[in-house]
């Protein structure tokens, strides 16, 4: 199964609280952890190779599946999700825009692709 991405990218002034919505999926990868669900979150905005571009994501790791979602200081999103068992991608989706506007729709399509 393949999702389509179906969220234009393009360079816009659009409002995107980088930091805001990194504590935001922080609190989403405590809230979402469970005994058979490891949710990490991986914080990118101070490593120096990343200082053009920062970003954060989230890690997760089911019996079925792996998967991450990471948003970029510049206002995009990619995510991930890849079958444990064989590693055949499920889903994918690059270069989605990001901004305050989408960051809840973009994280759920990720958590739907992830639960299905």
């Amino acid at each position: 199964m393949r999702l389509a991405h179906g969220l234009a990218t393009s360079q816009s002034a659009t409002m995107f609280d980088f930091d805001r919505w990194a504590e935001w999926l922080q609190a989403q990868a405590v809230e979402l952890s469970r005994p058979r669900i490891q949710c990490v979150f991986k914080d990118g905005r101070s490593v120096p190779q990343l200082a053009s571009n920062p970003s954060y994501g989230l890690e997760v790791t089911t019996d079925r599946r792996l998967a991450y979602i990471r948003f970029w200081h510049k206002g995009l999103c990619d995510y991930e999700v890849c079958d444990a068992s064989n590693g055949a991608n499920l889903a994918n989706a690059f270069m989605l825009e990001a901004h305050d506007a989408t960051i809840t729709l973009l994280f759920d399509r990720f958590w739907s692709a992830l639960s299905s």
